[in-house]
């Protein structure tokens, strides 16, 4: 687990609850990669692998920084963007990164219609999410944006279901407990 508003990694064992926490690197994603997990400094760019036995990272490779990180065929996909402590930043970027998770060099880009800050995958692409925009990326061949979607009026999007194509959305400003939550089929 990775503490986003600080520097620190948590390792739980699920076995006997124990957690070991490590100051590792500043604003920590998490990212699930096809040899093990992936650690991304959000703010300073760098990509380490991550040794879950032992609780410490190596420096794979540096990117620009990113909000939301994913790999998806081979590939580090990153929202681009340094987000800082302290700031009222929402953290939400058109741009996505590729980099390549065997060397880290970067090999593509793709513009969206939209400002996006979180990512997740499908078998043949990507969905990036912003508080009022769904995208949908196709990665298999042609790499491009295939939908995208508005949140409904005086909603924010929370969360998409990439296999059942869904988009969650709440109002707007709703502080505390949600009350409702929308649920959207995203048609293609």
């Amino acid at each position: 687990m990775a503490n986003w508003l600080g520097p620190s990694v948590s390792f739980v064992n699920l076995g006997d609850g124990s957690v070991r926490r490590r100051s590792l690197v500043d604003l920590p994603r998490v990212i699930e990669g096809p040899e093990g997990p992936y650690l991304l400094a959000s703010r300073a760019g760098g990509v380490s692998k991550l040794d879950v036995d032992r609780g410490l990272s190596t420096e794979a490779f540096r990117t620009t920084g990113g909000r939301d990180a994913i790999v998806r065929l081979g590939l580090l996909w990153l929202v681009d963007g340094r987000p800082r402590h302290g700031v009222k930043d929402q953290g939400e970027s058109s741009l996505l990164r590729a980099y390549d998770l065997a060397d880290g060099v970067e090999v593509g880009k793709v513009k969206l219609p939209a400002n996006v800050n979180r990512l997740c995958a499908t078998d043949v692409g990507l969905w990036a999410r912003g508080r009022d925009t769904l995208v949908e990326v196709r990665i298999d061949g042609d790499t491009r944006v295939a939908g995208v979607w508005a949140a409904p009026s005086k909603q924010t999007w929370v969360a998409v279901d990439p296999l059942r194509r869904l988009g969650l959305s709440i109002p707007i400003g709703l502080g505390g407990e949600v009350t409702r939550l929308t649920c959207r089929a995203l048609d293609e």
